[in-house]
């Protein structure tokens, strides 16, 4: 079974889920010799023989309905999600062709409208959620 220091062992949660390492048979080991960057990287190869890595970084779900909604010309909470993170979106990637405008505030009102009392929170939670997976594409990288 491979052994992965402590610190590759995050960034490969990070990227992939909490149980990731465990699920491809990876434990925890004294670090390794080479880059953490390096170290990641063989590691993800492995990884992504067995799965898509994209599917199970954190709000994949939420970036991948959002995408969709955008090219539908939808305008749901996901859509506005995507629209406010464009610019980093695309930094790694994605096709965005034509976000939202003023998209955090539109978001805001869309809560708000559903539950006013809840809105700060989801809106707090939904925004989280992105820079989560932004973060995690961005080590997956």
């Amino acid at each position: 079974m491979p052994r992965i220091s402590r610190r590759d062992e995050c960034r490969v949660q990070c990227a992939f889920g909490s149980t990731a390492a465990l699920e491809h048979g990876l434990t925890l080991g004294p670090p390794t010799p080479t880059s953490p960057a390096r170290g990641v990287r063989a590691i993800v190869k492995g990884v992504t023989d067995v799965r898509n890595p994209a599917d199970s970084l954190p709000g994949a779900d939420l970036v991948e309905k959002g995408l969709a909604d955008l090219a539908a010309g939808a305008e749901s909470a996901e859509a506005l999600l995507v629209s406010a993170g464009a610019p980093r979106l695309r930094a790694l990637g994605l096709p965005i062709a034509s976000p939202l405008e003023d998209a955090e505030h539109r978001l805001y009102e869309l809560l708000a409208r559903d539950d006013p009392d809840a809105a700060h929170s989801r809106y707090n939670a939904l925004i989280r959620r992105l820079v989560s997976y932004e973060r995690a594409a961005e080590c997956a990288a």
